[in-house]
């Protein structure tokens, strides 16, 4: 049975929703709604993915969860409940469970994490099969059979000649082994201390007879014939064999590096929510209390190292989710070089001037850069992120250039990654530093991989962020490396769409409200009370509801002139909901919708209801501010 999926659940008006949602997506779907009944499915049929409730009548989903591993290894086990703990998610991760996810969960995102899982078992099995294979090309192998004495060959069979590209030997056919494989007096050095009749294995570089060479295994054999010693040596060519290898380790790291982001997806996912609730009033806390000081109070200094703080954690768990859930952005037209001139008046810009004076920061943009299609906002994290790599690694009076140029590969370019011919607009980003070095660069990607100091600066995942970013926009990277600085080349396929004109960001302060009535409704009494206290500074009227039916009640009652919604809330009713409630009483009711991850799909789900403005915990004053600002200020 192809493209198979078991879903395990006791209600069934979810086992056939999500069915039906399944077989729309090109799966075949079996239901179960016990685990009895699910263990009989699992014997007469072959399922690519397990969908399983932790609540189940007769027995517990995890202990299930467990029995599937176990027993059916190439089957992707995902838990989909409404009644998880950070104990059951613990244990998941121990048993080899895909993913962990909490009802209710958008469908999207569990084709997402389906196809994520089923593709991760499928390289499992591969590389299982490609060892397999290997094993057996090894053992199949013809090989070359030389006997000599001194070095000078003696006697070969016709499979050596054909190994070594000699169509038809001749006088002038070299008949000394040295001519053959480079390093071979090593071999023989070595050969000569091992017993009589013992094998001894080498591996080596072999040449054609056109000069080029080729990776070769040699096993050789002392034998002694009338008394006389003599030599047998069998050759291979092992190119297939390392070309497997490095095949097989590629998919062996590809399979690691996805069983590392489903640990850290797992953990990211179930604490991120909670965790970006706290940082608001980590955040938001300090910024009041520093709007009501004097510059030169006492604790301005540490309150502020707080507020940064709080905006570091909130930064890493930003980059987990977008790496572990490989979200995708909202892509235009745009030009490179508007992103960047934007970037430079930016706050982040200014303060990364401010912090490194003496740097020597330098901008060389072509004013004929071809349009791409690509986020602004990604691209500017991406270059964010790249300046402060190579600022870091430049040191505070190091030099940092940065390059847009159009190029056009006629030809397959062969560096960090393989590039295809084509057209593309480049972003290089190069440094004075001492450069990468060797054993780094191929794990330059990877997550929290990093040589700074551990807290010194950014969150471990910014390159890992790029690698994202990049992979995103369809491009590619390639990295030049000398001990005089390294440069980044980000590859962008051209667009032939005219590019979009960026608005240039300036600083303002925050404006404020005249005591518009702004309900705040969210599960969370903390982030209640810092929300409330936010809303009085900036001179607005406050009102608390713990959830969504707590707001609808109100809503019957007293309008308002805006809500600002928790897009999930447990129990009860979502932000989704709730909203769709209030707009029966007042069609033109404004809201703006916040969360501690959207994902591209709730932002669209949310504009589709009339919802144009989006917060993403933690907001600063700033941000909410400007959001609100909007909003209420918009006829529409």
């Amino acid at each position: 049975m192809g493209n198979a999926i078991l879903v395990v659940d006791d209600e069934r008006n979810f086992r056939t929703g999500i069915q039906f949602f399944l077989e729309e997506n090109g799966y075949a779907v079996d239901q179960a709604a016990t685990g009895s009944e699910a263990l009989l499915q699992l014997r007469e049929n072959s399922y690519q993915a397990v969908l399983l409730d932790l609540l189940l009548p007769d027995v517990e989903g995890i202990e299930l969860a467990e029995f599937i591993t176990l027993n059916h290894p190439d089957t992707a086990v995902v838990i989909l409940t409404g009644n998880g703990s950070i104990n059951t998610a613990v244990r998941a991760v121990r048993y080899g469970v895909v993913d962990y996810l909490q009802k209710p969960c958008r469908p999207e995102l569990v084709l997402q994490i389906l196809a994520r899982g089923i593709e991760s078992k499928r390289l499992k099995k591969e590389l299982i099969a490609s060892r397999y294979t290997f094993e057996q090309l090894a053992a199949a192998t013809w090989e070359g059979i030389a006997f000599f004495s001194d070095d000078r060959l003696t006697q070969c069979n016709p499979q050596f000649w054909e190994l070594f590209h000699i169509a038809e030997p001749t006088a002038e056919t070299p008949h000394h082994l040295q001519e053959f494989v480079k390093d071979w007096q090593a071999c023989m050095t070595l050969l000569q201390q091992c017993p009589t009749g013992e094998p001894s294995i080498f591996e080596s570089i072999g040449f054609y007879g056109d000069g080029t060479s080729f990776p070769l295994e040699i096993r050789l054999r002392k034998m002694r014939e009338k008394g006389e010693l003599s030599w047998v040596a069998a050759f291979r060519d092992i190119s297939a064999r390392k070309q497997d290898e490095m095949s097989r380790l590629k998919m062996q790291e590809e399979l690691t590096n996805a069983q590392r982001m489903k640990s850290i997806g797992l953990m990211a996912g179930s604490v991120a929510h909670d965790l970006n609730n706290i940082l608001t009033a980590i955040v938001t806390f300090p910024e009041l209390l520093l709007m009501k000081m004097e510059s030169t109070e006492k604790y301005r200094e540490d309150i502020d190292l707080i507020r940064k703080a709080g905006q570091q954690a909130a930064a890493v768990v930003a980059d987990l989710l977008t790496v572990t859930r490989g979200a995708t952005s909202q892509k235009e037209s745009c030009n490179l070089n508007d992103i960047i001139e934007s970037y430079k008046g930016s706050l982040d810009y200014i303060q990364l001037e401010r912090e490194y004076p003496n740097a020597e920061i330098t901008f060389r943009l072509h004013p004929q850069v071809a349009a791409i299609e690509a986020s602004p906002v990604h691209l500017t994290k991406t270059l964010i992120n790249l300046l402060a790599n190579g600022i870091e690694a430049a040191g505070p009076s190091g030099s940092i250039s940065i390059t847009t140029e159009t190029r056009c590969l006629q030809k397959m370019k062969e560096g960090y990654e393989i590039i295809p011919p084509g057209a593309f607009t480049v972003l290089s980003v190069r440094d004075s530093g001492p450069g990468i070095s060797e054993a780094d660069l191929p794990r330059l990607f990877e997550p929290f991989f990093s040589r700074k100091k551990l807290g010194r600066s950014g969150t471990g995942l910014g390159l890992t962020v790029i690698w994202n970013t990049i992979r995103d926009h369809h491009g590619y990277i390639d990295i030049h490396n000398t001990p005089g600085g390294c440069c980044f080349e980000l590859y962008f396929p051209i667009t032939q769409k005219t590019a979009t004109q960026l608005t240039p960001s300036t600083f303002t302060h925050p404006p404020v409200g005249n005591g518009e009535k702004i309900l705040v409704v969210d599960d969370e009494k903390g982030q209640l009370e810092v929300t409330a206290a936010l809303l009085k500074r900036l001179g607005y009227t406050p009102i608390t509801a713990g959830n969504g039916q707590s707001a609808v009640d109100y809503l019957h009652k007293e309008p308002v002139d805006l809500l600002l919604l928790d897009l999930w809330m447990e129990p009860g009713i979502n932000g989704y909901e709730t909203y769709r409630k209030a707009k029966k009483l007042r069609a033109d009711q404004k809201a703006i919708l916040t969360s501690g991850y959207f994902r591209p799909e709730d932002k669209a789900t949310s504009q589709t209801l009339g919802i144009r403005q989006h917060l993403t915990k933690p907001y600063s004053i700033q941000a909410l501010a400007h959001a609100l600002h909007d909003e209420l200020q918009d006829p529409s």
